[in-house]
């Protein structure tokens, strides 16, 4: 008998980003989680990378929930005119960590 061990499961219901002249707000959603730590989120200035971790500690997770959770991250440190790209990583309980979303584009207003 083989045993299955889950160690983070998440479902994303939605990553947005609004830009500003300095600053990028980053918003997900999840539907559930399990035993999740919480987020770290990444940001690149090409799509090929390389990306760097920008939260200083990680952004805490809801841990097991079947209940909608709203997560936020500010990039206060945006170059006017820059597209950048961010991921979120998200961290299990148990310190395992897994990219939760592909690249994000975030376009500079002209």
């Amino acid at each position: 008998m083989q045993t299955l061990k889950l160690s983070l499961v998440l479902c994303l219901l939605l990553l947005s980003a609004c830009r500003g002249n300095t600053q990028h707000t980053l918003k997900w959603r999840t539907a559930s989680e399990y035993r999740n730590f919480g987020y770290d989120v990444y940001r690149s200035e090409s799509l090929s990378g390389p990306f760097k971790r920008i939260t200083q500690t990680p952004i805490p997770g809801a841990g097991t929930t079947d209940q909608i959770s709203l997560y936020e991250y500010i990039d206060t440190s945006a170059k006017k005119r820059q597209r950048y790209y961010y991921f979120i990583e998200s961290i299990s309980e148990d310190g395992t960590r897994n990219q939760f979303t592909q690249p994000y584009p975030v376009i500079p207003e002209n």
